[in-house]
C-alpha cells in the first residue's frame, strides 16, 4: 500500500520560524476508538473497566465515566489493532479499546490549604 502513514505516537511539538521542531515537554499520546452502543443519549461502553485491584467495574455510561475515571488517573489499556482506515490525509491505525485497568493518579499539592 502506497501513501502516506499518520503517526501512531504523537509527541507534542511547535514549528519554529525557520521550521524547524521544537518538542514539548510533555509525554507522548496515544488515540483509542472506545466502542459503545447508544441508548438515547445516555452511552454504554463496550469498554470493559477494571479497578486498580482487578475488580470488574459495573457498566460504564457516558453519565457515570467522570465517577469511575478521574482527573489525573492512570490506565492500562488492552486494545485490540486491526482496522486501517483509509482518510483524506493518508492511511490510519486506531486501536479500538477492550479492557481498561485504572489506577488513582497522585494529586502532589492539597489544594484546601494555602501553600504559600
Amino acid at each position: 500500500m502506497n501513501g502516506k502513514w499518520k503517526r501512531l505516537v504523537k509527541w507534542a511539538y511547535k514549528v519554529l520560524p525557520n521550521k524547524e521542531c521544537e518538542y514539548k515537554p510533555y509525554p507522548p499520546h496515544m488515540e483509542f476508538d472506545f466502542p459503545i452502543y447508544d441508548i438515547k443519549e445516555n452511552y454504554v461502553f463496550k469498554t470493559t473497566f477494571f479497578d486498580a485491584d482487578g475488580k470488574l467495574l459495573p457498566n460504564v455510561t457516558s453519565s457515570t465515566v467522570d465517577e469511575i475515571l478521574p482527573k489525573f488517573s492512570h490506565i492500562s489499556i488492552l486494545a485490540h489493532w486491526t482496522n486501517i482506515t483509509q482518510g483524506t490525509y493518508g492511511a490510519s491505525i486506531k486501536p479500538k479499546a477492550i479492557q481498561l485497568r485504572i489506577y488513582p493518579g497522585e494529586v502532589l499539592l492539597n489544594n484546601s490549604e494555602c501553600m504559600l
